[in-house]
């Protein structure tokens, strides 16, 4: 479906923006994951609005949930709270429509 599509390229983009940070100081990680996101965030959030609506508060609490742990976490472990709580939170969502598309037996 397409809200599965951009599902995956949300998870796309933050494999990505992971990426980013392979060679980055910890002290610096959440900031370079953060900058490397924001990016591409936005265009899926573009995406989301335009081919699949319905997606957009779902999307909103992963990012919410993520950004929240960062905020509440120590300087040295607010990288390691954001990718915990997105990673979850994405992947909760991303069984959503699976769920959603079993019918039952006749």
């Amino acid at each position: 479906t397409e809200e599965q599509k951009l599902i995956e390229d949300v998870n796309a983009s933050f494999r990505a923006a992971m990426a980013t940070t392979a060679n980055v100081p910890p002290a610096d990680k959440y900031k370079t994951l953060e900058a490397a996101f924001t990016v591409s965030s936005k265009r899926n959030l573009a995406d989301a609005v335009s081919k699949a609506p319905q997606l957009v508060p779902k999307l909103d609490e992963v990012y919410n949930a993520a950004y929240n742990a960062a905020d509440h976490a120590a300087p040295e472990d607010k990288y390691e709270a954001f990718v915990l709580h997105f990673s979850e939170a994405l992947r909760i969502i991303a069984g959503t429509p699976e769920v959603h598309a079993v019918k039952p037996g006749a």
